[in-house]
C-alpha cells in the first residue's frame, strides 16, 4: 500500500512539474527527466524504508541460560522493566506476547501501554530471589508497588507474584511472557492508596 501511494504521489508530482516546466518554456526535456528521476528515487526510498527497515535490535539467538539470567536480572533490578517496559528486546521475538492478570498484549502494545500506565518515579519492583533459566523457560518472583498514571489521584497498589518467560525451541528467543499475581485482582485493588 505504501509503495502504491508513493508511486501515485510521484506521478502526481511529475505531472505537476512537467506542466510548470512546459508553461515556462525554460527547461529542457533532459532537465525535466532528471528532476523527475530524482523525485521518483526520493519518494520510493522514503516509501520503501518502512518495508525494508532493519530490525529494532540484533537478536540474541540461542543465548545460554546463565547469560539470560544476568540480562533479565538487570532488566528487573536496574531498568525496572515491569514498570517501565525497558527490557532487553534482543532476547524477545518480535511476535512475543505479554499476559498479565488482565489481558494479553503483543510486544509493541505492551511497551506502549506499560509506559503510559505507570509513574516510574513513584513505582518500584524488587526481585524475590534469583532469576532462573533453562533452555525452555526463565522464571522469577517479584514484589512491586505500582503508581498509576491517573491525573491528580495517582493511586498506588502493592502486589507480588512471578513471571514465566517461555523460550522458542529453535532460536531460544522469548515468545511469551506470563505474569501471575499472588493475590486476586480485587485484593490488589483494595491495597490502593491515593496521593
Amino acid at each position: 500500500m505504501v509503495i502504491l501511494l508513493s508511486i501515485w504521489l510521484v506521478a502526481l508530482l511529475i505531472t505537476a512539474q512537467a506542466s510548470r516546466t512546459m508553461k515556462s518554456g525554460r527547461a529542457s526535456l533532459r532537465s525535466m527527466m532528471t528532476k523527475s528521476a530524482v523525485s521518483v528515487a526520493c519518494s520510493l526510498s522514503v516509501g520503501l524504508s518502512g518495508v525494508f527497515a532493519a530490525p529494532l535490535e540484533e537478536k540474541l539467538v540461542n543465548a545460554q541460560p546463565a547469560e539470560l539470567e544476568t540480562i533479565v536480572t538487570g532488566d528487573i533490578e536496574e531498568r525496572q522493566a515491569l514498570i517501565t517496559a525497558d527490557f532487553t528486546r534482543s532476547i524477545y521475538s518480535e511476535e512475543a506476547t505479554f499476559k498479565d492478570e488482565i489481558d494479553t498484549y503483543p510486544i509493541d502494545k505492551y511497551v506502549q501501554g506499560t509506559k503510559a500506565l505507570f509513574v516510574p518515579e513513584k513505582s518500584h519492583v524488587d526481585l524475590l530471589g534469583e532469576v532462573k533459566a533453562d533452555k525452555d523457560l526463565i522464571t522469577f518472583k517479584f514484589q512491586e508497588v505500582l503508581c498509576f498514571n491517573i491525573p491528580v489521584i495517582q493511586p498506588r497498589v502493592s502486589l507480588s507474584g512471578y513471571v514465566e518467560l517461555f523460550r522458542d525451541k529453535k532460536d531460544g528467543l522469548i515468545t511469551r511472557s506470563v505474569e501471575h499475581w499472588d493475590q486476586p485482582v480485587k485484593d490488589v485493588l483494595k491495597t490502593a492508596t491515593f496521593f
